[in-house]
């Protein structure tokens, strides 16, 4: 099947979702590789997610990320009272790498100041499937699953 449907199956048919069928999805899909990831990118997470990060990114009503460079990434891009975009500057910014995940290099959004790594592989060219990993909202071997779609 399509990359495209599998992900569209599994945002849409959530009731029976598992980390274990994303996280099987995630390791099927193409590497991407850092420049792919220029632009901004309204972002989303599978609700079957009930731990702290989920709670977080409603508190700050969660937009998306924007890439501006490979050193320059905000990575969290949230919405005002207006549903106006800003940054979300008390986490601080980050930087794109190349890095070793699971079965392949791809790219990572590594954040300054938290102990937080996304990592992302590629269903299309304007869709992103990303893995978020960390010391902080997460509890040992969890992980987050999220998606960006470019805008």
């Amino acid at each position: 099947m399509d990359p495209k449907q599998v992900f569209e199956n599994f945002r849409n048919n959530e009731s029976d979702l598992t980390g274990e069928q994303i996280s099987t999805f995630f390791d099927s899909l193409p590497d991407v590789h850092t420049d792919e990831l220029i632009g901004n990118w309204r972002g989303g997470y599978f609700h079957f997610q009930h731990n702290e990060v989920a709670k977080q990114l409603d508190a700050v009503r969660w937009f998306g990320k924007s890439i501006i460079s490979r050193d320059h990434a905000a990575p969290l891009v949230c919405l005002d009272e207006q549903n106006n975009p800003y940054t979300y500057q008390d986490i601080g910014e980050g930087v794109l790498r190349m890095v070793q995940f699971r079965n392949g290099l791809t790219t990572a959004l590594i954040y300054d100041q938290l102990p937080i790594i996304d990592y992302f592989r590629k269903v299309d060219s304007n869709t992103l499937l990303g893995i978020m990993e960390g010391k902080v909202y997460l509890e040992e071997n969890e992980f987050f699953y999220f998606f960006l779609e470019r805008i």
